[in-house]
């Protein structure tokens, strides 16, 4: 097997092509860069097994990529080439323009050089406004009005979860993607910071006349506005539309809003993955709140649908929320009732906190 893999690493080092074919490689173990049919229908027949093991081995230590269709025996028909050449002189090069910037750490590039090649105008404007000596105070959009005519550039956009149709996962604008792959941040490096989205909320004459509030956080919007319209605002000072996901950036703003670390701050969400995560996210960001859940709307749904069917999830991957899931309800709920609950996840079922309205308001 050695023999053939020396010979091919050997030969692939002067070669010139990006991509390499079978029939090629096969000639390469023949001991050449020249067609010796017979030498290779020698390996074809009786040395199989010790070309396979040698292209095996280049393929893990990605001296080879292999792609496309089987071609024989288990063996791919085309491979990209990693390591010629052409490509160390490009490599080369590129390192070199790299390195070239002087941000505190640009590592990621010089691992990625295709991200480079890629991102390269992006970095060119980030790198001309980083050296500059003038950086106003300015918001993220502001700063990619100025520098990328373009006020998206360093936006994060935040989705609303939607455990039905899709993840609800943070987008951000191209430019903010770069700054993180250079691990900048926008206010030490550029003196520019994104703004924060304020909460809905409905506030009652209550909130300015005591000392403790309680505050109700409710994940999704009809269900909000369902319940401040509700007898049921009569035991909250305040009800905050937690907008899914959002809250955990939104809630920021919370002295901003008079809200004390002493206030009681209920949180109320759909019984899924999802939801418990941004619940225990929630909770751990902002620790120095009293952050509980507002049971009683919980087991309320977990008994009304007791022995009802409950809606599938239907797109939703909810694998990597299992865990911290199982962590909240562990904590929070009965056995019997945390059953119940872990018994709708790994029958992909849940309860959508919108049910509440119907059985209980």
């Amino acid at each position: 097997m050695e023999h053939y893999e020396l010979l091919i690493r050997d030969l692939l080092m002067s070669y010139k092509l990006n991509t390499i074919n079978f029939e090629k490689l096969l000639e390469f173990a023949a001991g050449n860069d020249t067609n010796d049919a017979k030498q290779i229908e020698k390996i074809k027949i009786l040395d199989f097994h010790n070309f396979k093991d040698s292209i095996d081995k280049l393929c893990n230590d990605r001296v080879l990529v292999a792609y496309g269709k089987e071609s024989y025996k288990g063996l791919k028909k085309n491979y990209k080439v990693i390591n010629n050449i052409k490509k160390n002189k490009r490599n080369t090069e590129i390192t070199a323009q790299i390195m070239s910037y002087k941000f505190p750490n640009i590592s990621y590039y010089t691992r990625n050089h295709e991200e480079f090649i890629k991102d390269k105008k992006i970095i060119d404007i980030l790198y001309d406004y980083f050296i500059s000596e003038n950086k106003p105070t300015l918001t993220a959009n502001e700063l990619g009005v100025l520098i990328f005519n373009d006020e998206k550039a360093f936006e994060q956009f935040e989705k609303e979860k939607n455990i039905s149709n899709d993840t609800g996962s943070v987008k951000i604008g191209y430019a903010l993607q770069v700054i993180n792959k250079l691990k900048l941040n926008l206010p030490n490096h550029f003196n520019a910071y994104i703004t924060i989205e304020p909460f809905f909320y409905h506030i009652k004459k209550s909130y300015f006349e005591k000392k403790i509030r309680r505050i109700l956080v409710i994940e999704n919007k009809d269900t909000y506005y369902s319940f401040y319209r509700s007898e049921v605002a009569k035991s909250y000072d305040m009800i905050i539309y937690g907008e899914g996901n959002k809250i955990t950036s939104s809630f920021a703003l919370a002295k901003d809003y008079g809200i004390l670390i002493s206030d009681e701050v209920l949180y109320f969400g759909d019984i899924d993955p999802v939801g418990f995560s941004i619940y225990k996210n929630f909770k751990k960001i902002y620790n120095e709140y009293n952050i509980v859940l507002d049971k009683q709307y919980y087991i309320s749904l977990i008994e009304a649908y007791w022995n009802k069917e409950c809606p599938k999830i239907k797109k939703l991957k909810i694998s990597s929320y299992i865990d911290i899931a199982q962590n909240v309800i562990g904590e929070e709920f009965t056995k019997e009732h945390g059953d119940f609950i872990m018994g709708l996840f790994t029958d992909k079922r849940y309860i959508p906190q919108e049910a509440i309205s119907i059985i209980n308001l």
